[in-house]
């Protein structure tokens, strides 16, 4: 047994979208990390920090559905039909 075609694509489609939440999780923590955000743009901080936490919520849930079908489709591969 394998995966649907679809679950195929989106174990596709999340595997690459993977380093480019990784990359905008780097783009938000360097930002946040930025000194002059607080000295000079101290209005732009809670905005950056959601920022921040958007890309990390986005990033966990892309390595949780990664992990989901990744676990399922070893499952099948090894004739081990349970979820």
């Amino acid at each position: 047994k394998r995966l649907s075609d679809k679950e195929e694509r989106e174990l596709a489609q999340t595997e690459a979208a993977i380093p480019e939440a990784e990359a905008e999780v780097a783009r938000c923590e360097a930002a946040f990390a930025d000194p002059k955000l607080f000295a000079e743009r101290p209005k732009d901080v809670p905005g950056v920090r959601e920022a921040l936490d958007k890309a990390r919520r986005a990033l966990d849930a892309l390595y949780a559905r990664w992990e989901e079908l990744a676990s399922k489709k070893e499952s099948l591969e090894q004739g081990d039909d349970a979820p």
